[in-house]
């Protein structure tokens, strides 16, 4: 190959790269950059706790707990244990079209918390008692 096809060659993956990133800031346009979203425990019963556990079990090992009104950094993946269907929730939409989808049985939502000190895990908690951002 030549010096200038590979001049070409460069010049249309640079236009491509700028291309996409400007595709990435149209509004509408998924955020690809942030992993993270915010969200708030909600609807427990009084005295009660959100228990946030290493798989979408009842089962599973608990690694951390919430409560009420507590906010949380949710990754915004859902899945359905049911159905075996995962789903995301951080896509368009308002927040109650978001916590219709995440509130139906069996539904968990993943979260991203401290387990300890400087030490942080995803985990799940049932979708129905967070709030969506």
């Amino acid at each position: 190959m030549n010096w200038t096809a590979s001049l070409k060659n460069f010049e249309f993956a640079a236009g491509l790269v700028a291309a996409l990133g400007t595709l990435c800031l149209l509004p509408g346009a998924p955020a690809f950059a942030s992993a993270f979203w915010g969200g708030t425990v909600k609807n427990l019963p009084a005295g009660d706790h959100l228990n946030i556990r290493k798989w979408p079990s009842a089962m599973s090992q608990v690694s951390g707990v919430y409560r009420n009104g507590e906010r949380l950094s949710t990754t915004g993946r859902c899945k359905n244990t049911n159905t075996g269907i995962s789903f995301r929730i951080d896509g368009p939409g308002t927040p109650l079209q978001k916590y219709n989808k995440m509130r139906a049985p069996y539904v968990w939502c993943q979260i991203r918390h401290e387990t300890t000190p400087g030490n942080f895990a995803n985990g799940w908690g049932r979708g129905r008692y967070m709030w969506p951002q």
